[in-house]
């Protein structure tokens, strides 16, 4: 019986990997770069700084990382929520643990819960800084499974992007991947495939 469902926020409870990447885009572009699709897709799901240092290492790491949250901070109003994930969240808080395991800042996460109110509903809030690994890595699905306090089959992750379905089935972890990112042949490790968030 499912006791914890540990969400990813971005894609997931927001649809918002391609707005990330739009303020990616825009910051870039300030600096008269081009990506490529490769670059491009190299984003998604994971946090910036750590792609900024892979592949851009020769730049101003900092400067370009401050201005593409100030593009992203300026326009978060806009970004729109998964209706079907918020639903489920609102109607099942007293049914289940929720726990929030993101690869985000905290400062965007903290602005995100508050635009959605629903931050009452997670019993506790994972950011990048709270693990030394981030996804892909283990380490956060781990961390909320201690949190939660239940077993590895009592709790069931959601997650939109290949990095964190690896993060969830490497805690071995059963996973749904929700299909608001990637195509389904990119999901296809997650436990189950969904364009739409049920249980």
């Amino acid at each position: 019986m499912i006791k914890a469902i540990f969400f990813d926020l971005d894609g997931v409870i927001v649809d918002s990997e391609l707005f990330y990447l739009d303020a990616k885009i825009e910051a870039f572009k300030e600096l008269n770069i081009d990506l490529t699709d490769e670059q491009k897709k190299a984003f998604l799901g994971r946090p910036f700084s750590i792609v900024l240092k892979e592949l851009f290492s020769h730049l101003d790491i900092n400067t370009l990382f401050d201005r593409h949250l100030e593009i992203m901070i300026e326009n978060i109003e806009s970004m729109k929520a998964v209706p079907s994930v918020i639903n489920f969240i609102k109607e099942n808080k007293d049914k289940y643990t929720f726990g929030l395991v993101t690869s985000n800042l905290p400062k965007i996460v903290e602005i995100i819960l508050k635009n959605l109110q629903i931050k009452e509903h997670f019993s506790f809030i994972l950011t990048e800084d709270d693990v030394k690994e981030v996804k892909p890595s283990p380490e956060p699905y781990l961390t909320a499974l201690e949190k939660s306090g239940v077993k590895k089959d009592e709790a069931i992750v959601v997650e939109d992007t290949p990095s964190g379905i690896k993060s969830a089935k490497a805690a071995d972890l059963k996973c749904i991947a929700l299909t608001t990112t990637f195509p389904r042949e990119e999901l296809s490790d997650a436990d189950i495939i969904q364009d739409k968030f049920e249980l």
